[in-house]
């Protein structure tokens, strides 16, 4: 039904580490057996999350919420797969990547993940969120921005996000994302 999550933050663009160890995590974390012949393809999602200076400055505590996603339209159950606090200080912070994989390989699965960027008080700064589905075989990457705009904005439906002070759709078309690079 819904979709494994691999919340970890990653090496800089372009480090070797990013590109193995993302995928070699996203092996052991998801258990599924396409990730036992390292020749298969994968199929997932890498949200990078970033925020604005002043946010990023802010920002002590990232809350990250994965959903998973079955079924469409009236008939579509989201079912909340995993939620963890991550300490930002020495060596974690800004851009933070998660790493989503459909349960059980199926690339119809949709996703739907919400980052709460909290302060020193452990007070909410900014949410922004972001949903959509995979390509199968096909690891693409996404990018989900914490605006400085968007603090203390509230957007109570759960498939939008704040972009620029506004709710709007946290929808995004997959075939439209870029493939993921490390």
């Amino acid at each position: 039904m819904p979709a494994h999550a691999l919340p970890r933050r990653l090496a800089p663009r372009g480090a070797l580490t990013r590109r193995l160890g993302w995928l070699g995590l996203a092996c052991l974390a998801a258990l599924q057996p396409a990730c036992s012949d390292p020749a298969e393809p994968a199929t997932a999602i890498v949200v990078v999350v970033d925020a604005d200076p002043g946010l990023a400055a802010d920002t002590r505590t990232l809350i990250v919420r994965v959903f998973g996603v079955s079924g469409a339209g009236d008939a579509a159950v989201e079912v909340q797969r995993e939620e963890r606090s991550v300490p930002f200080g020495t060596g974690v912070g800004f851009p933070y990547s998660i790493g989503v994989t459909p349960l059980q390989g199926d690339p119809m699965r949709r996703y739907r993940i919400e980052v709460e960027a909290r302060d020193a008080l452990s007070a909410p700064l900014a949410v922004g969120r972001i949903s959509g589905g995979y390509l199968p075989d096909e690891v693409r990457e996404a990018t989900l921005r914490l605006d400085d705009a968007c603090r203390a904005v509230p957007c109570p439906d759960p498939s939008t996000t704040c972009r620029a002070g506004s709710c709007v759709s946290a929808n995004v078309d997959v075939t439209t994302l870029p493939p993921y690079t490390p």
